[in-house]
């Protein structure tokens, strides 16, 4: 399958573009359940409602154990391909959100992390995202990027490519850490 048309679909989709249950195959109907104007997908034929929620993403905020560079991963992929982004990705239906966070870096860096709090909240509703962002403390700088990265770096402070950030959050997220150190 291709990676990014799924993502695509994914994200993109809307109520009514949704035509058959996933339960029992049946056709849905679009209809005002409990609040009027907010129409759900109603299957009348086995009683399933589908509810299109935001999908939960974690990203980290990797510092050295100095805590004066902060790591991040130049994408490989859409979007933000060749622009700096912290690592992160979304959370599986019934994972754990530390570990999952602690999973991701070690699979698209190499770094094992001590998560240390949750320092932003986000909603990105565009997309139908809602992402948490963790500060946490590499326990050692040797970065291996899987396929998702082109490399990684920990950069100091004065040195973070502004001008070259994949998504805005991100920028926030830096100027928040870079105010308090």
């Amino acid at each position: 399958m291709n990676k990014e048309l799924y993502f695509k679909y994914q994200w993109k989709y809307k109520k009514e573009d949704l035509k058959f249950c996933p339960r029992c195959g049946q056709r849905f109907s679009l209809e005002d359940l409990h609040i009027p104007n907010q129409p759900q997908l109603i299957c009348h034929n086995c009683q399933f409602v589908f509810y299109i929620d935001p999908k939960l993403v974690v990203v980290a905020a990797v510092l050295n154990k100095e805590k004066n560079k902060v790591l991040l991963l130049q994408r490989n992929e859409e979007p933000g391909k060749g622009l700096w982004a912290f690592p992160g990705g979304h959370v599986e239906r019934g994972h754990d959100l530390f570990e999952t966070i602690k999973s991701e870096v070690k699979e698209e860096t190499g770094l094992s992390i001590e998560v240390l709090e949750i320092i932003n909240t986000e909603s990105i509703a565009s997309e139908g995202i809602i992402q948490l962002t963790y500060k946490a403390i590499a326990k050692h700088e040797k970065i291996t990027v899987n396929i998702e990265s082109q490399k990684g770096c920990f950069f100091a402070f004065d040195q973070i490519p502004w001008d070259k950030l994949a998504f805005p959050s991100t920028g926030k997220i830096l100027r928040l850490i870079t105010k308090n150190q």
